[in-house]
């Protein structure tokens, strides 16, 4: 898996015997990568797959057998024959639930969200089934899945799910998790059968109403542990309260590092403890000294005195303030130098056109009198 993850080849990824894993491995390697920051979770859920992390984290499984269980799991789907197709659809749970009633070959996978459901089952069937849909108005949408997860069409792989279900040895959670099936509270007993994990892969995730058991947990910081922001923007429209905040770890269309540090900044900003010497850790850092007294926190800003313009050259030292003074030329000719500026004379700032600042006419005229008289003309 690590080696496909390095490689980054779309087609292999793309088979499910692969995808599962690479999530699990994703899902994983990120998890551990936040707690050596310090931040433990106070809950966790997972969304199908996502459930096989939350367990490791959770200390109901070991990393070997929830890997062991997921690869088998994945194994198991990949050699189901295709055909199968999931869809998401804009209602909400209750009309989905009754619309379907009309086609018993179609499965509910998932309760996203008050207004968000996924169907899964034989593509024509699933196809037919969204035209309909579509034409009462209601908002749906294929997903590009290999098979149709959570529906009849798994069957033939629960019983061997269950047979190797039967060596592992679930454990007492250390922290709460919530299981998909329930969409509540798991304990031991949750996970002690060994028909759960047949039964994950076929009956749907109720994610909607997890979001609602980690609300009343009192949770209000959401952290997604995947390849991309998917569940936080689900979870959005099942808990959307004031103060929550969400964040991802990763995010398609950014770079990895920005997007790891600006949640953990929220996290710090929220009062959250960041082990901050395991941060730097992988890093050489160099300390520099500062002052030892403290920031009085007061501007000290070094302001420059206005240009002071005067005529150079000139029979005088300073000449009129618009024409300036005379230059001395070998021939008998007048020429006056002066420098203008937007602040210089002052009055000048304030003769604007649209905003910019203009000579007025009469300036002009000034200094061809001012000129006459300076010749005795």
């Amino acid at each position: 898996i690590v080696a496909v993850l390095d490689e980054g080849d779309d087609e292999l990824l793309a088979q499910t015997g692969l995808t599962q894993p690479a999530l699990f491995t994703i899902e994983y390697a990120l998890s551990e990568l936040w707690r050596s920051w310090g931040l433990i979770p106070t809950a966790v859920m997972g969304h199908s797959v996502g459930e096989f992390c939350a367990a490791v984290v959770a200390g109901v499984l070991t990393l070997e057998e929830a890997a062991g269980l997921i690869a088998r799991r994945a194994a198991l789907m990949q050699a189901l024959p295709e055909g199968g197709l999931m869809a998401a659809v804009m209602a909400s749970e209750a009309w989905v639930t009754q619309q379907l009633v009309a086609h018993p070959e179609l499965s509910i996978a998932a309760f996203n969200g008050p207004r968000n459901q996924v169907i899964s089952g034989p593509a024509a069937a699933v196809r037919a089934c969204l035209a309909c849909f579509a034409r009462e108005g209601v908002a749906v949408k294929e997903l590009n899945t290999s098979h149709a997860f959570h529906s009849r069409l798994m069957e033939p792989i629960l019983a061997s799910l269950t047979e190797y279900a039967r060596s592992l040895r679930p454990r007492q959670p250390i922290l709460p998790i919530i299981a998909n099936l329930t969409g509540d509270l798991a304990d031991a007993s949750t996970y002690s059968d060994p028909e759960y994990w047949a039964r994950h892969a076929r009956e749907p995730v109720r994610f909607s109403a997890g979001c609602d058991a980690l609300a009343n947990l009192g949770a209000n910081v959401f952290i997604e542990i995947g390849p991309q922001p998917t569940l936080l923007n689900m979870a959005r429209f099942c808990v959307d309260r004031p103060g929550n905040e969400w964040l991802s770890s990763l995010q398609v269309g950014c770079e990895d590092w920005p997007t790891m540090l600006a949640s953990l900044a929220r996290c710090f900003v929220r009062g959250f403890e960041i082990d901050w010497r395991a941060f730097d850790a992988p890093w050489q850092r160099r300390k520099t000294s500062l002052p030892t007294y403290p920031f009085q926190r007061e501007p000290f800003w070094i302001e420059s005195p206005p240009p002071q313009f005067a005529s150079v050259c000139g029979d005088d030292a300073v000449g009129h303030p618009l024409l300036g003074g005379r230059l001395r030329l070998p021939r008998r000719e007048a020429l006056f130098e002066a420098r203008l500026a937007a602040d210089h004379p002052p009055l000048l700032s304030e003769h604007r056109l649209q905003g910019q600042v203009v000579m007025p006419a009469a300036g002009l005229w000034e200094m061809v009198l001012a000129a006459g008289r300076r010749l005795g003309v």
